[in-house]
């Protein structure tokens, strides 16, 4: 792997520390000083967040060029799989109720921890083998190719 990609993939996860954390802070931390939760400034904040984290993805497929990677942290971050990080590491448990914020919640009237378990996991392991299975697909492709080719010359000749 390329030094540029797997550097992409390190401010990729940096990122996503930073951005949960923030969460962290805005969901944890300030509602020990008095925030009250609010639906207009939880939409500006939750179309902020979606935004960096479009940005930073956007920024680091501009510097790599690399689709595959695009593919993998748009699934990354569309399946929310950084609110795994976030209870994970920054909460230190995860939610045993629904998890009413997400876009799933909305979709299928229930989200428990255990779907988003499943979703992050399967989501993101499906793509990082498509993702591994491709260059393997486009030489048999480039190969099969040139068999007819070479096939057709031992013929003329």
């Amino acid at each position: 792997m390329k030094r540029k990609n797997l550097f992409a993939i390190l401010l990729f996860f940096l990122g996503v520390l930073l951005f949960t954390r923030v969460d962290f802070l805005v969901n944890e931390s300030l509602y020990h000083y008095g925030l009250h939760f609010n639906e207009n400034w939880y939409a500006e904040y939750t179309s902020l967040y979606a935004l960096c984290y479009q940005f930073l993805i956007l920024s680091l497929l501009v510097y790599t060029r690399n689709l595959k990677l695009l593919v993998f942290m748009e699934v990354f971050v569309l399946t929310s799989t950084q609110d795994m990080v976030y209870f994970g590491l920054w909460q230190g448990a995860f939610p045993k109720i629904d998890w009413w914020w997400t876009p799933f919640y909305r979709i299928f009237g229930t989200w428990t921890t255990t779907d988003q378990a499943l979703l992050s996991f399967f989501a993101n392991l499906l793509v990082l083998i498509a993702i591994s299975l491709l260059p393997l697909r486009q030489q048999r492709q480039r190969g099969s190719a040139e068999l007819p080719r070479i096939h057709s010359l031992q013929i003329a000749c």
